[in-house]
């Protein structure tokens, strides 16, 4: 083969792949770093006495609520209410919540006997359990998930100033043993650097229902979730991405205020949720969808093309240079990871995140090829 002939060839793979990598770079130290390298506690506004209405639904959750909800309703905050939406449930969970009703004046209780609804997916009971909150703000959350401190009402209320209707509070999962573990704790990990540290830039796209804060004022005048109420998912993701913008939403990254949930425990159950979270990205804003796919595909490239690079260039110059950016992707990518695990409390997670990252990217090409084998999600 002529050397000069495959120069060009080498030269644009490396163009390519420099290319990609700056796409990451930027993502890393724009939008990641706001989050992975901020003080937690610089975010906390002290002495808020907001009243609270802390909403969830529940359908046939008895040995979650069993567990998370004395969580729920022994929290320090002088003025809030637990509204717990029983969805037909037929597992003993009404019988739990007459119970603890009894004991906690925090604690209300609706119950929906009919399962039959308009709207897909939980948001038919979420609506009504927000229409039946008695406070302006309302603080979600879900029945797997339980607050990591006493002061989680109050630091997340504490964010929604007089200009603020929305608050992204991070929602982490139990650590557990096991590879399947750290693979949801990382994909976990790296979404909420994402949403968090977009929203923290001024591009909110996303909240997680696991943790989440609005005003009761803004889901009424967005008329709740009839612009998509046809979707299973989006009750948190979807309407977060209709109503929040720069001017209105803030981030709570501290530990006081995350919630914990408990992580799926099939690989098979893991790939369903993220496959019915991943459907209503379609629905998204089209400047959303444009942002996510770029950086999706970067993701998706950076790999073939730094092993294709090598392969064609070997050790010419083009090939030293491909060398020389992937090691400073690969070092960046590390540094994020390692502080934004430090901050948001993840543990050890690092030394995982690169064999992690290449999972997840299976994970995502799998999903995307939307495989009939794969059960539908449904409202438990």
């Amino acid at each position: 083969m002529i050397e000069g002939a495959a120069l060009p060839r080498e030269w644009l793979l490396f163009s390519l792949f420099a290319l990609v990598t700056l796409i990451h770079l930027w993502w890393h130290w724009y939008y990641f770093r706001r989050i992975a390298f901020s003080d937690p506690e610089s975010h906390h506004e002290s002495g808020a006495l907001t009243p609270v209405s802390v909403v969830l639904t529940a359908r046939n959750e008895y040995d979650h609520l069993s567990r998370h909800l004395p969580l729920l309703l022994g929290q320090d905050h002088p003025e809030y209410e637990v509204v717990v939406v029983n969805d037909a449930s037929n597992d003993g969970t009404d019988q739990l919540l007459r119970e603890m009703q009894r004991s906690n004046t925090h604690l209300k209780v609706v119950n929906l006997n009919s399962s039959v609804s308009f709207m897909q997916g939980k948001k038919l009971p979420l609506s009504v359990g927000i229409r039946s909150a008695k406070h302006e703000l309302l603080l979600l959350t879900e029945a797997a998930s339980y607050p990591a401190d006493k002061a989680w009402v109050s630091r997340m209320a504490a964010q929604l100033e007089q200009d603020k209707e929305i608050v992204l509070g991070y929602g982490a999962f139990e650590k557990k043993p096991g590879l399947l573990n750290k693979l949801i704790r990382l994909d976990n990990l790296t979404t909420a650097l994402n949403y968090m540290g977009m929203a923290a830039a001024g591009r909110p796209f996303m909240g997680s229902g696991r943790n989440l804060a609005y005003t009761r004022s803004l889901f009424y005048r967005l008329k709740g979730f009839t612009s998509h109420y046809k979707i299973a998912a989006g009750d948190d993701d979807l309407f977060i991405n209709y109503a929040a913008r720069k001017d209105n939403t803030v981030v709570e990254p501290a530990p006081a205020a995350h919630t914990v949930s408990v992580p799926d425990t099939t690989f098979a159950g893991w790939l369903r949720t993220k496959k019915q979270w991943l459907s209503s990205r379609r629905y998204y804003k089209k400047r959303d969808r444009r942002m996510l796919r770029l950086y999706k595909w970067a993701q998706l490239l950076f790999y073939p093309l730094f092993a294709v690079s090598m392969i064609v260039s070997g050790f010419s110059t083009a090939g030293l240079l491909v060398l020389g950016v992937f090691l400073l992707r690969t070092t960046s990518y590390l540094m994020i990871i390692r502080m934004g695990a430090k901050t948001l409390r993840e543990g050890k997670i690092c030394l995982f995140s690169l064999p992690g990252e290449l999972i997840l990217m299976g994970c995502s090409l799998l999903l995307s090829l939307s495989p009939v084998w794969m059960k539908k999600n449904k409202w438990k």
